[in-house]
């Protein structure tokens, strides 16, 4: 029908479109003036004079018959063309006066071509044509809406699309979007077949820009979805072996700087690194120099937000004042000696990163309430300032004190260390984890080496020379430790008498320590140490859970230990 109305907008002659029961569906402005004298039933039924020559031309089943009739006074050849919808015809009336019969026939013909190749156009087409009127009421459909949309022509044709909305001929209609719109409109139609149709409606607008038909075309990309949907799966499984990788890249490289093999350290990595995997905030607990900086890193790498900034302030190295600008940033002149634009604070500078706040313990009273207000909302407002400003940032927070005594002695808020002991992760001290003391004499020995271009090498004599101190500066006491020995040293080897010339200045624990032959191998050193500090704790404790207990290692540790060096409480202490 939109067709025909195309055709016949602005033809000087009249012409009307109808069913073969004589009923019209179209007309245009010439035939209208015909009507002026005539009843209003004849606006909806052809005139009784052409109601015979359309039976007639019914019953002669021909394509196009030609009949001299009488209309208002005036003679009319009356073109009757039968279109390839059976179910309809067109009488075209042409006034002989005004134009030659041949012309007539001339302008027929190309009329009838004209409607055939746009007729056949949209029957061919892949993609599904809707024409819809102004009120929403299909009023043609092709044969490739039919069949992506599993359904006969006949059943929608006249219908309103909100009634087929209703009925689940489809999900959703684009024309109504566009009759509410008045633009033209893309939707996803979901039919009851299960196909996936992307819809688009374009309005069609009268002379007085008010819309008259809403074409849509619709295209089936089921397929298109199904790929769209694969890739999606593709993409994820990739991002997820690339963040795999990327785990085992980041162990690998932490591994280089992490050095441990002790239970104690396992435990702690392990515990820290299914801990990386939330947003919880982490407390780090330990005493100075056993790595809390490191593993906060450690944290870090192992969480989503690898790819984030990070960034750490030490509480105790700022002044009072200096600490919430530098945590929370300022507005343009906020106090005096501020820089004119403004700073940004590192909780803003770490967004979609993480933030380490080392020796919280030491953060200033005054403070801690708005960060337990910021670590509750995420929110915050800069020095200065009165706007409330979001950020997405994970909190790790270290100390060296006691927490809970600092609370009791009204130096830390309850709330706040309630709040960040929400995972807390304590970090044994060196002293209890004797076992990783030979792995880091030999990693800062070749790092130093390298570092001062040097080849000092330590006797077993002298490793095991290094057991007798406490280390209460721990990793960063040993390292130093091991640095200046391979700066000041002036053999290659350095054995006991070369380290008590050093002058090491640490502090000596109330432990012996063990006598190892020169010659012997790292590996063997280690042996023969691990082999008298279990044999000689079994003495002192009496028993495999008291020695477990004194070595801060499981009981099955011990048995292994002993089950391995063939020992037994009674044997004497063997000093090879």
């Amino acid at each position: 029908m939109k067709i025909i109305e195309c055709l016949t907008q602005g033809l000087p002659l009249p012409l009307v479109y109808c069913e073969e029961n004589g009923k019209i569906l179209l007309s245009n402005e010439a035939w209208r003036k015909l009507l002026i004298t005539r009843t209003p039933h004849h606006k909806k039924i052809l005139f009784p004079e052409l109601m015979s020559c359309l039976s007639e031309t019914t019953e002669k089943n021909e394509q196009a018959c030609c009949y001299n009739v009488e209309l208002e006074k005036q003679s009319f050849v009356a073109h009757f063309i039968k279109l390839s919808d059976s179910r309809f015809l067109i009488l075209l009336l042409l006034q002989i006066a005004k134009l030659e019969l041949p012309e007539i026939e001339n302008e027929i013909t190309h009329l009838r071509e004209r409607i055939l190749q746009l007729e056949t156009f949209l029957e061919a087409s892949f993609d599904g044509f809707w024409i819809c009127d102004k009120k929403g009421k299909v009023v043609q459909v092709n044969k490739a809406a039919e069949r992506l949309n599993s359904l006969e022509g006949v059943t929608v044709v006249g219908r309103n699309v909100t009634d087929l909305v209703k009925e689940g001929y489809y999900d959703q209609s684009v024309t109504l979007k566009v009759l509410k719109s008045k633009k033209t409109e893309t939707v996803m139609v979901k039919p009851p077949n299960g196909k996936k149709l992307l819809a688009t409606g374009t309005p069609m607008f009268d002379a007085l820009g008010e819309i008259r038909y809403v074409i849509v075309n619709v295209r089936d990309i089921t397929v298109l979805e199904e790929l769209r949907e694969k890739l999606e799966e593709t993409e994820a499984l990739s991002k997820r072996f690339r963040t795999e990788v990327s785990k085992l890249y980041t162990m690998k490289d932490l591994k280089k700087k992490i050095i441990y093999c002790s239970p104690q350290m396992e435990s702690v990595i392990s515990y820290a690194s299914r801990a990386a995997t939330t947003d919880a905030t982490i407390l780090l607990t330990g005493e100075s120099g056993v790595g809390k900086g490191l593993l906060s890193e450690l944290i870090h790498l192992f969480s989503d937000r690898r790819f984030g900034p990070f960034f750490s302030i030490n509480c105790a190295m700022l002044p009072p004042d200096l600490i919430e600008s530098e945590l929370f940033g300022y507005v343009a002149g906020a106090f005096t000696g501020a820089l004119s634009q403004g700073k940004p604070g590192l909780v803003e500078m770490a967004d979609g990163g993480t933030l380490l706040l080392d020796e919280i313990g030491d953060l200033p009273i005054s403070l801690q309430v708005k960060l337990l207000e910021f670590l509750e909302t995420r929110s915050f407002t800069h020095v200065g300032g009165v706007k409330k400003e979001n950020v997405d940032v994970r909190i790790i927070c270290a100390t060296n004190k006691e927490l809970e005594q600092e609370v009791s002695n009204k130096k830390f808020r309850a709330d706040l260390y309630f709040r960040l002991n929400a995972v807390p992760i304590d970090i044994p001290p060196l002293r209890s984890r004797t076992e990783d003391i030979p792995i880091l004499i030999s990693h800062f020995l070749k790092f130093y080496n390298q570092k001062h271009s040097k080849r000092i090498s330590l006797t077993a004599n002298a490793i095991n020379y290094l057991f007798k101190f406490d280390y209460l500066g721990n990793v960063r006491e040993l390292k130093h430790l091991i640095e200046r020995v391979v700066v000041l040293a002036e053999k290659d080897q350095v054995d006991v008498p070369e380290l008590d010339a050093l002058n090491l200045g640490t502090q000596s624990s109330s432990t012996d320590y063990f006598k190892i032959p020169m010659g012997v191998s790292f590996e063997t050193a280690k042996e023969i140490f691990e082999k008298e500090l279990i044999q000689k704790t079994l003495k002192n404790a009496g028993n495999q859970k008291s020695a477990a207990r004194l070595l801060n290692v499981n009981q099955s540790t011990i048995s292994r230990k002993m089950k391995k060096y063939s020992l037994n409480t009674d044997q004497p202490i063997a000093l090879l």
